[in-house]
């Protein structure tokens, strides 16, 4: 074969993979809107609530001898006022959150003091809405040589040198930082192409295992609806990774740039390539402590955010940003469709004085005047305490616990004590019923949710999860933990990936294939998924097989990152599951070189890059779908579950040639001996 085919047959795989981005997921499934929000209402003697998602509009007949009116609204065993209006307005509205259940008092007020007082309660049900989504482009450091103007069929072989043809040089690289963390922490910093500095630190005990984190910065979101523009913004990686301690990030703009030109800084977060975008609160002055065991006094002074903040302390992964916009751009920006995600975004806005109602009349001498931050925090807390009410499983509990912690780091911690010990009580009944139900099968969803809770309340390294542990021992004693925690049975998660993919061409054929034995697998609980993580050196074998025989050595091994193994339940009982995997530890590409013979090659050195595999299993991915359809040997462990992905004959996107796939994946769960 001569040089010119051997370069179009080496570099056509290559220009597949990049088409496919190095990825291996596919494109989320887009979510169905609702158009209309449920409403409900309330009337009791005369006061009425008509409630719809986010807001309720109170309504009353006019309270004999009645001078002002003053509006209030239970939170926990207290009322807070909310306004003091005119005694010929008859109405107010009232921004909530959703999904909760709000008790309001009106109390006609006269030179001599209270008047008569009356009693509303409504429900105000979640907004329904398409969540708001992205574009998300990712920096990338630019080819050597432009791919889309290259003619390997049209170029110069006298200033060809096929020993040091280096591929990767088509290729644009991606822009990011990996390193491994665990028990001890670490930091991770990366310059983005906008000079922007992204540096994570992650605290010792955040993390009780080792993962391989990646930060990949973010070039341009060309749809922000931010109208002042970004400062930044950076994907951390894995998204589902739960950092038990807050990891904080930074982003430092470089020396002399001009900041986002809105009046309201706004942090803000997104998942995946632009999903769930929403809005995500700022540190607040680091003088004020917030620390996650702390629940303290009923504060009347709002929370600083100084100017050029940082974002909040990080709890998952995902992706993160600051900007800049108006009050009005804020006021736009739907709410996102998961419940952790709904409690940032309103923690956010709680912390904007600009989004409080305007003062419709002064305050009363004798009456406490909360700062707006203040009122925000005790509504978003009241509806967690509602919310807390009805878990009664795991699923609901494990959320109404997650917005409970954001809420608390976010700044709720430093308002209305008695209630945040309500919840935190409620919370933890909750959890001791759960807990005191035998339950026997770790596959279910269920005890995989009750397993992360009990190493959370048996090991707690945050102030958030020691502060529930104490609790709870406080409450029911340190033996019935133990008792409880001593009854859920467990079980060891293993996989091995055996995947052979060929990619025929040019009378070429490139046989791929890929090797990882024995992947330990854990449970994780993120943002009400549940799902097994893992990873492990995966060996790499590269021949091509023709005209020509010679193998391609670029890496000899590379880390698969089983992502996300999700368990998939129909009625309560697991029938599949769904993979998600991606690989890391490339290098940046350095060269190549090719040892020739007589007419072929016999060995071809590629050095850095993305790697050959990768690139041909995400190609099939996009042919032939998602990686599910498992076949399990039972419903309960033990259990051995295997999926076979074989595709003898399939075309590439785009590309005149040819592809196979054989790909194995055997999971096996064990229970563990108690």
């Amino acid at each position: 074969m001569n040089s010119k085919r051997m370069v179009s047959f080496i570099l056509v795989p290559l220009l597949v993979s990049l088409a496919c981005g190095f990825m291996t997921d596919l494109a989320p499934d887009s979510k169905p809107s609702a158009d209309a929000a449920e409403t409900t209402g309330a009337s009791s003697d005369g006061f009425s609530a008509e409630a719809a998602a986010g807001g309720v509009s109170l309504q009353w007949e006019p309270i004999s001898g009645a001078e002002r009116y003053l509006i209030e609204m239970q939170i926990g065993d207290e009322f807070i006022p909310l306004a003091v209006l005119a005694a010929d307005q008859l109405s107010y509205a009232d921004e909530v959150p959703g999904d909760a259940q709000f008790t309001y008092r009106l109390t006609g007020l006269t030179d001599a003091g209270r008047g008569e007082s009356k009693l509303v309660t409504v429900f105000v049900p979640e907004e329904q809405s398409a969540p708001q989504a992205v574009t998300i482009t990712f920096d990338m450091a630019p080819a050597a040589i432009d791919p889309a103007g290259f003619d390997p069929n049209n170029f110069d072989p006298n200033t060809f040198d096929p020993n040091n043809f280096d591929p990767s040089m088509f290729a644009p690289q991606p822009l990011l930082t990996e390193s491994r963390v665990g028990l001890a922490g670490g930091e991770l910093s990366v310059i983005g192409t906008n000079g922007v500095t992204y540096i994570l630190t992650v605290p010792p005990g955040a993390l009780d295992f080792e993962v391989l984190i990646r930060l990949k910065p973010v070039s341009s979101i060309p749809d922000l609806p931010l109208s002042g523009g970004t400062l930044g913004a950076v994907l951390i990686e894995p998204e589902g990774i739960v950092f038990d301690i807050p990891a904080k990030l930074k982003m430092i703009p470089p020396e002399g740039s001009v900041p986002p030109a809105g009046p309201l800084q706004v942090g803000f977060a997104f998942e995946g390539s632009g999903q769930e975008f929403h809005l995500y609160p700022l540190a607040q002055d680091p003088g004020q402590s917030r620390g996650g065991a702390h629940l303290a006094s009923l504060s009347a002074a709002p929370l600083a955010v100084p100017p050029g903040s940082d974002l909040a302390d990080i709890l998952y992964g995902g992706g993160y940003g600051q900007g800049s916009g108006t009050v009005e751009d804020v006021k736009k920006i739907k709410a996102p469709s998961k419940s952790s995600n709904r409690t940032a975004q309103r923690t956010a806005r709680a912390q904007m004085d600009e989004l409080a109602p305007p003062e419709v009349a002064e305050p009363l001498e004798n009456l406490p005047k909360l700062p707006a931050e203040a009122t925000a925090f005790n509504k978003i807390g009241e509806s967690i305490l509602s919310k807390s009410g009805k878990a009664n499983d795991w699923s609901k509990l494990t959320e109404v616990l997650e917005d409970f912690r954001i809420y608390m780091d976010a700044g709720g911690d430093k308002f209305n004590p008695k209630l945040n010990e309500k919840i935190l009580d409620k919370l933890l009944e909750k959890i001791k019923k759960l807990l005191d139900k035998n339950m026997s099968d770790c596959l279910s969803r269920e005890e995989m949710q009750a397993r992360e809770m009990g190493r959370q309340l048996s090991a707690p390294t945050s102030g958030f999860w020691q502060a529930a542990a104490d609790r709870f021992k406080k409450n029911y004693g340190e033996k019935l933990l133990k008792d409880l925690l001593e009854g859920l049975k467990g079980c060891t998660f293993e996989l091995d990936m055996y995947s052979n993919l060929t990619f025929d061409a040019e009378g070429q054929t490139l046989f791929a294939t890929a090797e990882a034995k024995g992947i330990p697998l854990r449970v994780i609980y993120s943002k009400g998924e549940v799902y097994l993580y893992g990873d492990k050196e995966m060996t790499l074998k590269l021949q091509v097989a023709g005209s020509c025989n010679f193998p391609i050595r670029q890496y000899d091994t590379l880390t698969l990152f089983i992502d996300k193994l999700t368990p998939i339940y129909n009625n309560g009982v697991l029938s599949d599951f769904e993979l998600h995997l991606s690989v890391a530890g490339w290098k940046a590409a350095t060269g190549g070189a090719a040892s020739w013979g007589e007419k072929c090659p016999v060995l071809v050195n590629v050095s850095g890059g993305g790697d050959y595999w990768t690139g041909l299993f995400t190609t099939s991915r996009y042919v032939n779908g998602r990686l599910q359809g498992w076949t399990l040997s039972g419903k309960k462990a033990p259990l051995t579950a295997t999926l076979q992905a074989v595709y003898p004959s399939f075309r590439p996107m785009g590309v005149d040639a040819k592809m196979s796939e054989d790909s194995k994946f055997t999971l096996k769960v064990t229970p563990r001996k108690k």
